[in-house]
C-alpha cells in the first residue's frame, strides 16, 4: 500500500481529522504531524518542528502533500495577519526545494489559499470591520477593473471608515500571499512542485481576488503548466481533494462522476462565498481530485447529486436563520426518488449539500433518514462553503470506491464508512444546522461572549454542546439499517468536543463498542 505524508492547513477536524479517517479506509496510508506542532486558531504552526518532521517522513513515504499555508504562515489565519513578511516566508518554504533534492522520486503536491477577501475575525476590533473590508474589496474591484468610475466617492469614504492598521494590515497580506503563489507557480515550472491547487478562500463574484486570479492563471499559461495548475473555490478541504488525485495516480485509474442537480437554475446559482456557478465549481473540484466528469450516467462510477443553493443571501452563521427553504421550488421529492432509482440500479450514489452555507439541510437530511436512504449513500457533506462540501465528498467519495475495488466487503471497511458519515451529521446537522445557532444565542445572552471568540468561558459552552449534542445522536442511531457491522447498541458518541476557543466548528467521533 503507498504511503503519503500530509502537512495540513491547521488542526481542524476538516483539516487534519477527514484526511486521517480516509488513511484507515484501505486505499492509502496516511502519515500527519503531531497536532501540537501546527497551527491552531491565532497560533502558529512550529515552522522548526514542522521541517524536522517533513525531513523525517520523507525517506518514509511515497508521496507528499503540503499545504503551503501552514509552511509558510503557520496556518490558515494567520496567513491573514503579517507576522511573517514574504522574505521569511520564503526562506522557510525552501525546505521544499531540499526535499525536492533529496529524494528526487517523491511525488509532491501542494495547496496554496488565494485569500479571502475579507478580514480575519482574530479580535474584536477586526470582527467589527469583517463587513466594511468585505465592502472595500468589492468597491475596490468595480473600480479598478470594471473600472465603474462612480464608485470612487463610495470608496473613499469606506476607507475613512476603517482603521488604517486594520485595512493595511489586509492589503499586505493579500500582497504577500500572491507572490507566494507566483512563487509555487514557478516551483512547478521548474519541477519542485508535480501538481498544484491554488484554492480560492470566501469571495464573491466581485472583489480583489479577480484581478489576481487573472494574474496567476495567466502565469499558469506563459510557464506552459496548464495540466499541473489549477485555480478554484475551497481552502479548508483542499489537502483532502489532492489526496484522491494521488491515490488515482497511484492507481493508474480515475474515477468517472456523473453530476445530477437539484435544479437546472441551481446550477447556475453562485454559491454564497463564491465567485462563480455552482457548476463550474463543481468540475473544478471533480477536476482537481483527478476524476473526469462523465455526460451519460451509464460511463459513471459515481453518481454525484449536488442539493443546489435556491437563493437568498442566507450566510449560514445568523443563529435564528432556519437551515431550511419550506418552498415548492425546491425539489426534494425529485431528489429522493432519483437517488433510490440509482442505488437500486447498484450505481454509488452520493451527496454534496451545498443549498446552505455551513449546514446540512434540514429538510433533505430528514428525508434521506427517514427513507432509509442515507446510509446506503457513498458520500454524503454539507459543512461550510459549497467548494468545502464539495472537496469532502468528491475525496470520500473516491477514496471509498478504490477502497471497495482493493479490499472487497470486509466489515472493518464497512465500519469506518459507518462512522464517517455519522459525524458528517453529528457535524453538519446535527451541530451546524440546529445546536450552534441555539447555543449562540445561550451564551450571548447568559455569559456576556460571542461565539468567534469564547474567551474564559470555554469549558462552560464546550459541556453546553455536549449535552446538546445528545439527542441527536440518539435520534441519528435510531435510523441505523440492522446489521452485524450496524447494530444499534454498539455506537456511541465518543468524543464531542469545540476544538477551538469559539463555537464555528465542533470535532465529533463516533465509535463502536462499550
Amino acid at each position: 500500500m503507498k504511503k503519503v505524508a500530509i502537512l495540513p492547513l491547521d488542526n481542524r477536524p476538516c483539516c487534519y481529522d477527514f484526511t486521517e479517517s480516509f488513511g484507515k479506509w484501505g486505499a492509502v496510508q496516511v502519515f500527519q504531524p503531531p497536532k501540537e506542532i501546527i497551527g491552531e486558531f491565532t497560533y502558529f504552526g512550529d515552522t522548526e518542528k514542522i521541517s524536522d518532521w517533513l525531513k523525517e517522513t520523507a525517506p518514509k513515504v511515497d508521496g507528499m502533500i503540503l499545504s503551503i499555508d501552514q509552511l509558510a504562515y503557520g496556518g490558515l489565519i494567520p496567513s491573514r495577519i503579517m507576522e511573517r513578511d514574504l522574505e521569511t516566508c520564503k526562506g522557510i518554504v525552501g525546505i521544499i526545494k531540499q526535499l525536492r533534492e533529496d529524494h528526487p522520486h517523491l511525488l509532491i503536491y501542494a495547496v496554496n489559499v488565494l485569500m479571502r477577501i475579507s478580514i480575519t475575525t482574530k479580535n474584536k476590533l477586526f470582527t467589527q470591520y469583517w463587513k466594511q473590508v468585505f465592502a472595500y474589496s468589492q468597491l475596490y474591484d468595480r473600480l479598478h477593473r470594471l473600472q465603474e468610475g462612480e464608485v470612487e466617492g463610495e470608496l473613499k469614504a469606506l476607507e475613512k471608515q476603517i482603521p488604517k492598521e486594520v485595512l493595511q494590515e489586509y492589503l499586505d497580506a493579500r500582497e504577500r500571499n500572491h507572490h507566494m503563489n507566483q512563487l509555487m507557480i514557478d516551483w512547478v515550472a521548474d519541477g519542485t512542485i508535480d501538481f498544484l491547487a491554488i484554492t480560492q478562500e470566501d469571495a464573491s463574484a466581485v472583489g480583489m481576488h479577480l484581478m489576481e486570479q487573472r494574474t496567476l492563471v495567466k502565469k499558469v499559461f506563459e510557464l506552459n503548466v496548464q495540466r499541473k495548475v489549477l485555480v478554484y473555490p475551497g481552502a479548508d478541504e483542499a489537502t483532502q481533494t489532492l489526496l484522491a488525485r494521488m491515490v488515482q495516480y497511484w492507481e493508474n485509474s480515475r474515477i468517472k462522476i456523473y453530476p445530477k442537480y437539484a435544479s437546472s437554475s441551481g446550477k447556475l446559482e453562485v454559491a454564497k462565498f463564491e465567485d462563480r456557478p455552482v457548476e463550474e465549481s463543481v468540475t473544478s473540484h471533480i477536476t482537481a481530485a483527478g476524476a473526469l466528469v462523465v455526460d451519460e450516467v451509464s460511463e459513471a462510477d459515481l453518481v454525484l447529486y449536488v442539493n443546489t443553493p435556491v437563493g437568498g443571501d442566507i450566510d449560514g452563521n445568523h443563529p435564528l436563520e432556519e437551515k431550511a427553504h419550506f418552498n415548492s421550488r425546491h425539489p426534494l421529492l425529485y431528489l429522493i426518488e432519483s437517488i433510490e432509482y440509482d442505488l437500486k440500479q447498484g450505481r454509488a450514489v452520493s451527496v454534496a449539500d451545498i443549498s446552505f452555507p455551513n449546514a446540512s439541510d434540514v429538510e433533505l437530511v430528514q428525508f434521506l433518514l427517514t427513507e432509509n436512504l442515507f446510509f446506503s449513500l457513498t458520500a454524503y457533506a454539507g459543512w461550510n462553503t459549497a467548494g468545502n462540501t464539495l472537496g469532502t465528498c468528491i475525496t470520500q467519495s473516491i477514496i471509498s470506491i478504490i477502497a471497495q475495488r482493493k479490499q472487497g466487503g470486509k466489515e472493518a471497511l464497512e465500519q469506518e464508512h459507518l462512522s464517517f458519515m455519522m459525524e458528517r451529521l453529528m457535524d453538519e446537522w446535527a451541530y451546524q444546522a440546529n445546536v450552534r445557532g441555539k447555543v449562540n444565542l445561550d451564551i450571548t445572552d447568559r455569559l456576556n461572549v460571542d461565539g468567534t471568540n469564547l474567551e474564559g468561558k470555554y469549558e462552560e459552552v464546550n459541556q453546553l454542546v455536549k449535552k446538546e449534542m445528545i439527542p441527536y445522536f440518539n435520534r441519528l442511531v435510531s435510523y441505523l439499517p440492522m446489521g452485524p457491522v450496524s447494530a444499534r447498541d454498539n455506537w456511541n458518541l465518543s468524543l464531542c468536543e469545540l476544538p477551538w476557543n469559539r463555537t464555528f466548528e465542533v470535532r465529533v467521533k463516533v465509535g463502536k463498542g462499550s
